[in-house]
């Protein structure tokens, strides 16, 4: 998959992801498994920060991975395949209005 933003806004938030992960200085293939998900965050951002600042925060249900980028909350759900992280309160806001939704039985 293509990245929209450009490597140099990608990069060193990959670069700032994988350290938060593996709490060592990551490899080149470490980063570049966090590429997609940088792409995804970056995104949000506009105007684009001068640096990024990532810390990993409690977990949440549902969620294999729950983190900051520059006062930002993500999480990443849990699921199959690769899925790339949203921001934590628009989430919780889907969450709570699909639990509100009865079971189709229910109709």
């Amino acid at each position: 998959m293509g990245h929209e933003q450009p490597v140099e806004i990608v990069g060193p938030l990959a670069v700032a992801i994988a350290r938060m992960i593996h709490e060592v200085e990551p490899t080149d293939e470490q980063v570049g498994w966090f590429m997609e998900d940088a792409d995804a965050v970056a995104s949000d951002f506009d105007p684009k920060p001068d640096a990024w600042t990532v810390t990993k925060l409690p977990d949440e249900e549902d969620c294999v991975l729950s983190f900051e980028v520059n006062g930002v909350a993500y999480v990443v759900e849990d699921g199959e395949g690769h899925i790339v992280p949203v921001q934590r309160e628009p989430w919780r806001k889907w969450r709570a209005e699909a639990e509100a939704i009865p079971p189709r039985d229910q109709w």
